[in-house]
C-alpha cells in the first residue's frame, strides 16, 4: 500500500533571526541593532522590525543575547530579568510584609516589562543556588528583603550587579533602599486623633528590636510633642517579644488603662492586633472604656470591619513597587548616589461599616 502523507499536525518551525532579516530586507546585524533597541537603528525601522517579528512568531534567544552581552559589553546597563532574593527563613515567603514587597515588585516590573525570579536564602545551598544563576548571567539585577547584614551586603556586592533592599535592614553599610516611612505613620496617627479632640493618645507597640517598631514609636512621641498633647509614659506600652500575642495585648492594655487619667484613644502599631484589643475592651462593663477610639496600623484591609476603627495602611506594596522602579534606574545609571526612599502612608480609612460618631469622643 502506498504511504500517505500523515495527517497529524507538525509544528511550525520557529522563525529565526536569519528569516526575520530577510523578510523585513535587512542585515542580521541591523535586525540584531533593532531588536535590542539600539540607538543606532532608527525608531521607525525598530517598528517594523518589531511589527514583523510578532507576524513571524519570533521569539529571541534570551541565553544568546545575555551570552553575547556578557562577552561584548563592559557593563551591563539594562535590566530585563530580576531576581527577587529572600534573606530569611523559608516560612518567610508567606509572611504579610514579604508577600506585599513581592506583589508590588512584581507590578512594578511588569510596568517596565521586565520578569522576575522569585529565590530564598536561607542557608549555604540557597546562596549556591543564585550565585549559580549570577555566573549563568541569567539576571541583570535583585530586589533583597528580609535578614540583610553586612556579611549579606559583601556577598551581593561580589556579583558586581545592581541591588535595592526592601525594608529594613541590619547592615551598616549604605546600600539603595526603598522603605515605608514609618515614622510618618506614628505622626498620621497622632494627627488624625488630635483633630478629633484627643489629648491622651496611647500606643500599643510590638518588639522594639525591630526598626521600623522603633521608628513608629519615634513619630508618635514627636507629634505628641509638637502638637503639646498630655503625656504618660504608661500610656505607651511595648513587649519584649517572649509572651504569647493574645497575653501580650490584653496584658498592655490593662496596665495603660489601669493609669489615671487612662488615654481616650489607642494607636495600635501591630497589624491584625486590633481585633485582640476590642475584644478585651469590650470586656470591661465601664462605658468610657468601651467608648475609646482606636487607630490601628494594617497590611490588609482587615479593620474595616470592625465599626468605630479607622486604619493606616502600611504601604508595603508601593515599597515593592518603587524598589522595581528604583532597581530600573540604578541599573541604567550604576553610578547613582546611594539613596533611601520613603513610602509614605497614603492616608487614614476608616470603617465602611459605621459613620464616625462624634459622640463617642472622650474629651479631658
Amino acid at each position: 500500500m502506498k504511504n500517505r502523507r500523515s495527517t497529524f499536525f507538525s509544528p511550525r518551525k520557529p522563525a529565526t533571526c536569519e528569516g526575520l532579516a530577510r523578510a523585513c530586507q535587512l542585515s542580521v546585524w541591523t535586525t540584531s541593532l533593532a531588536l535590542n533597541r539600539h540607538p543606532r537603528v532608527k525608531l521607525a525601522t525598530q517598528k517594523r522590525v518589531a511589527e514583523m517579528a510578532a507576524k513571524l512568531g519570533y521569539a529571541p534567544n534570551g541565553a544568546a543575547r545575555r551570552l553575547a552581552k556578557g562577552r561584548f559589553e563592559k557593563s551591563n546597563t539594562t535590566l530585563e530579568h530580576a531576581g527577587f532574593l529572600l534573606l530569611s527563613p523559608p516560612h518567610w515567603t508567606t509572611a504579610a510584609p514579604y508577600v506585599a514587597f513581592m506583589r508590588g515588585a512584581g507590578l512594578g516590573f511588569a510596568d517596565q516589562d521586565v520578569s522576575m525570579v522569585l529565590l530564598t536564602a536561607s542557608d549555604e545551598k540557597h546562596w549556591q543556588q543564585a550565585e549559580r544563576i549570577v555566573s549563568g548571567k541569567m539576571l541583570d539585577g535583585w530586589l533583597l528583603a528580609g535578614a540583610v547584614t553586612d556579611d549579606v551586603v559583601r556577598r551581593v556586592r561580589r556579583w558586581k550587579q545592581p541591588f535595592v533592599v526592601l525594608g529594613d535592614h541590619f547592615s551598616s553599610h549604605a546600600v539603595h533602599q526603598v522603605n515605608a516611612d514609618h515614622e510618618g505613620i506614628g505622626r498620621l496617627a497622632v494627627r488624625d486623633l488630635a483633630c478629633l479632640g484627643h489629648r491622651r493618645i496611647g500606643l500599643l507597640g510590638t518588639n522594639s528590636d525591630f526598626q521600623y517598631s522603633r521608628d513608629i514609636r519615634s513619630g508618635f512621641l514627636s507629634a505628641i510633642r509638637k502638637l503639646g498633647l498630655d503625656r504618660n509614659e504608661k500610656w505607651i506600652q511595648y513587649t519584649d517579644g517572649t509572651e504569647s500575642t493574645h497575653t501580650y495585648v490584653s496584658e498592655m492594655l490593662k496596665r495603660m488603662l489601669a493609669t489615671k487619667p487612662h488615654p481616650t484613644a489607642i494607636v495600635i502599631a501591630e497589624s491584625d492586633h486590633l481585633q485582640l484589643a476590642l475584644s478585651y475592651v469590650r470586656q470591661l462593663k465601664a462605658r468610657a472604656f468601651q467608648e475609646i477610639t482606636f487607630v490601628s496600623c494594617e497590611i490588609n484591609a482587615a479593620s474595616v470591619a470592625f465599626p468605630g476603627a479607622t486604619q493606616i495602611r502600611f504601604p508595603y506594596e508601593q515599597v515593592g513597587r518603587e524598589g522595581a522602579h528604583f532597581l530600573k534606574r540604578v541599573a541604567g545609571h550604576p553610578r547613582i548616589p546611594t539613596q533611601c526612599i520613603k513610602i509614605p502612608p497614603a492616608g487614614l480609612q476608616a470603617s465602611a461599616s459605621v459613620q464616625p460618631n462624634p459622640s463617642t469622643i472622650i474629651t479631658p
